[in-house]
């Protein structure tokens, strides 16, 4: 059961902390949208063979989600580098906390804020 609750004290942490700046929630949240506007009509006139009558949104769409999915969980570590070079890990690392239950703790936040850009 620490584990959980550990877990939940971290994430707890890590969305008060996210919520502190705001603009980057903006910015992950408005990417998708400018990504769209941007590229998918140089995609239009794209002829795809086997892909029969879809439009390039049908294509462009679950490759943009991928990419983002990719590119936004992996940068979920340079918030952890953040903790690291400011000290706040080692602090951590003194406590009984579980040592997994503090990643996962900060890692499910940035799968929170993921699911939310993409619905």
């Amino acid at each position: 059961m620490s584990f959980l609750r550990h877990t939940q004290l971290m994430f707890q942490r890590s969305v008060r902390r996210a919520l502190r700046e705001p603009a980057w929630i903006m910015i992950g949240m408005f990417q998708p949208i400018l990504y769209l506007l941007l590229f998918a009509p140089l995609l239009d006139n794209l002829a795809l063979p086997g892909y029969g009558d879809t439009t390039s949104l049908n294509i462009f769409v679950p490759g943009l989600l991928v990419m983002i999915a990719l590119f936004g969980l992996g940068f979920s570590g340079f918030g952890i580098l953040d903790d690291l070079r400011n000290g706040v890990l080692e602090r951590f690392h003194v406590t009984p906390a579980n040592r997994l239950a503090l990643l996962m703790g900060m890692i499910l936040n940035d799968v929170i804020l993921f699911l939310i850009v993409c619905k």
